[in-house]
C-alpha cells in the first residue's frame, strides 16, 4: 500500500534510508523532506513495515526527485516502479497547474537505477560535471546524468 509519508514516520523512514544507502540523509534533512511545503513523500507499506520511500518536491511545474529507495531485501519486486507511478497523487487536490515533466540527477556509474529510470520513461537530458563530491566510497567527484519524463 502506497501512503503519504508524515513526520510520525521519520524514524522508520530514517531506517530505510540508511539501509539503502553507504551516504544517508540525517533526520533533519528527511524531517525537511517530510515536511515541506512543496515536498511529496511517499512510502510503500507491507504488513505495516516500511519497504519503499520517494522523496521530490514541485518546483514550479516540474516535479524533482531526491530520494527513491527499496529495501535491500525487496529489491526488484517492482517497489519503485509503484512509487514513480503514483508521484503525482498527492498533487491531484492542488490549486496549481499539474507538473509537466519529472526531473531527477542519478551517477553516471550507476547503471541498475539508470536502467530503471529509462525503463520508467526518463531520458538522459544532460550531465552535472562532478556532481557528486568525492568520499569514502569514491576517491575523485562523478559526474550525473540529468534524466527527465514528460507526463
Amino acid at each position: 500500500m502506497i501512503s503519504i509519508l508524515k513526520l510520525e514516520n521519520l524514524s522508520v523512514l530514517s531506517k530505510l534510508d540508511q539501509e539503502c544507502f553507504a551516504i544517508f540523509w540525517s533526520e533533519a534533512e528527511l524531517a525537511d523532506e517530510l515536511t515541506h511545503k512543496n515536498g511529496i513523500a511517499l512510502g510503500y507499506f507491507e504488513n505495516g513495515n516500511l519497504l519503499g520511500a520517494l522523496l521530490a518536491r514541485v518546483i514550479i511545474d516540474e516535479i524533482w526527485i531526491f530520494r527513491i529507495m527499496a529495501h535491500p531485501d525487496h529489491r526488484h519486486q517492482k517497489i519503485a516502479h509503484a512509487l514513480v507511478t503514483r508521484i503525482s497523487d498527492p498533487l491531484k487536490n492542488a490549486e496549481a497547474a499539474a507538473p509537466a515533466s519529472i526531473w531527477l540527477e542519478v551517477a553516471k556509474s550507476n547503471d541498475a537505477a539508470i536502467g530503471f529510470y529509462e525503463s520508467e520513461g526518463f531520458l538522459r537530458v544532460s550531465s552535472r560535471l562532478g556532481y557528486y563530491q568525492a568520499n569514502h566510497l569514491r576517491s575523485e567527484p562523478e559526474d550525473a546524468w540529468v534524466m527527465c519524463r514528460k507526463f
